[in-house]
């Protein structure tokens, strides 16, 4: 119960100084992974948008990648969008 905020008893929400100490370990571990994780996302689709932008060169410029990376993430997210209002 303590983990999940709540009183030795079950009965009410309590951030007690034993859930602070639990969750000061372990809430920067997640912000790390996730920061490793999204560095990781980025590299991976920089090479599908230099695909689509259909850049030959060697080294590309990283700008011109970078804006194609956030049309090609905000097409995505529309799309999401879209699905999501049209099953609502």
């Amino acid at each position: 119960n303590v983990l999940l905020a709540k009183s030795p008893d079950g009965g009410v929400v309590e951030l007690s100084p034993f859930f602070r100490a639990m969750h000061t370990t372990f809430l920067p571990t997640v912000g790390y992974i996730c920061l490793i994780l999204m560095a990781w996302l980025r590299k991976a689709m920089l090479v599908p948008v230099a695909w689509i932008l259909e850049t030959g060169a060697d080294n590309p410029n990283p700008l011109h990648l970078t804006s194609g990376l956030l049309i090609v993430v905000g097409a995505f997210c529309a799309a999401i969008a879209g699905v999501l209002q049209v099953a609502n």
